[in-house]
């Protein structure tokens, strides 16, 4: 066990793999504990611990990480055990593939989770699986949110996470993002699994990429579940499957979300999603104004005052959760209460 320990003004430059601010290599519990300086190397580097197996608790990095290798990011470059009440704030840059702000990758074999955390640092990477908080999830992520903004070269983009093969819930993202190939998402670029689900969580920021398979909250969904979810930021496409909420569903059943932002794009564009399986969405809307789109596969078109009216789970909403949604006013949209989160937040 390491508990209470800070160190600061670090300059670490790690050799190939398993670099941290802390620890190298953790298969104990690292507790309220701390970094701040620098940290570079090139596989499997965090600002506090390089490769994760153990448990790490109410800890924090303020540490810029450099890796040119994958698995990079602001606390934990790579982690199979669990992360809970931790932060980082330093900005991430990987040459590689799987760079996050908060963690590289979580989860290779669907262990590892992530609960209570964040991280406020921008993301750039190089390669494939860039995300604001992770660049690629395998595990579980509950509670936790990402703000910095987010730009990645490959396939998988995401305000949260690049990509995802497990369940996101009480989450969100509030980063511009910027990919320049496929899967971009305002929440998540990439994410498929049977029986793995999206609840209860939104993106803000603004999404543009360069490819197909673009979306305010998620590019690209496969064999998945988004519920009681939405995204405002506006979603530019420079090519196909451009969509408000998903870019493309495939077979994904979409229930009780909406979308509001500006969306455009070249061929497939819809208000909540650009192109794919229709017949999953239920009980869903976009904004018919505001995102300038009179179409979707999927969903239903409202105006504004439509989405903002009725202000309880009644007409429209009748069969949204009234426990996990606030409707606010008549001159507001619904946002959410799930698992407590902060409503004002979402209403500034």
């Amino acid at each position: 066990v390491i508990r209470n320990l800070g160190l600061t003004a670090l300059r670490i430059a790690g050799g190939d793999d398993r670099v941290g601010g802390l620890v190298g290599d953790n298969d104990g519990a690292i507790v309220n504990s701390y970094t701040t300086g620098r940290v570079a190397g090139g596989g499997r580097v965090g600002g506090l611990v390089g490769f994760n197996s153990g448990n790490v608790s109410r800890s924090y990095s303020s540490v810029p990480v450099a890796g040119s290798g994958d698995r990079v990011g602001g606390l934990v470059g790579s982690s199979s055990g669990s992360i809970s009440d931790s932060y980082a704030t330093g900005a991430v840059n990987g040459e590689g593939n799987h760079v996050g702000g908060l963690v590289g990758v979580i989860g290779d074999n669907s262990d590892g989770s992530i609960s209570n955390s964040y991280a406020t640092g921008n993301v750039a990477g190089d390669g494939g699986n860039v995300g604001g908080l992770v660049g690629y999830s395998g595990g579980s992520i509950n509670d936790s949110h990402a703000t910095g903004s987010v730009t990645g070269e490959g396939g998988g983009v995401g305000g949260l996470a690049g990509s995802s093969r497990g369940a996101i819930s009480a989450s969100y993202a509030t980063g511009s993002v910027t990919g320049e190939s496929d899967y971009v998402g305002g929440l998540v670029g990439f994410a498929t699994g049977r029986g793995i689900n999206i609840t209860a969580s939104y993106a803000t920021g603004s999404v543009t990429g360069k490819s197909s398979n673009v979306g305010g909250l998620v590019g690209y969904t496969r064999y998945n579940a988004i519920t009681a979810s939405y995204a405002t930021g506006s979603v530019t496409g420079e090519s196909s499957n451009v969509g408000g909420l998903v870019g493309d569903n495939e077979y994904s059943r979409i229930t009780a979300s909406y979308a509001i932002g500006r969306v455009t794009g070249s061929r497939d564009v819809g208000g909540l999603v650009g192109d794919g399986y229709s017949g999953g969405v239920t009980d869903s809307y976009w904004d018919t104004q505001t995102s300038g789109q009179p179409e979707s596969r999927g969903g239903a078109g409202k105006t504004t005052r439509e989405l903002r009216t009725p202000t309880a789970a009644t007409g429209i909403y009748a069969n949204w959760n009234a426990e996990w949604w606030d409707f606010g006013t008549a001159r507001q949209y619904p946002v959410l209460k799930y698992q407590g989160m902060d409503v004002a937040a979402q209403r500034r």
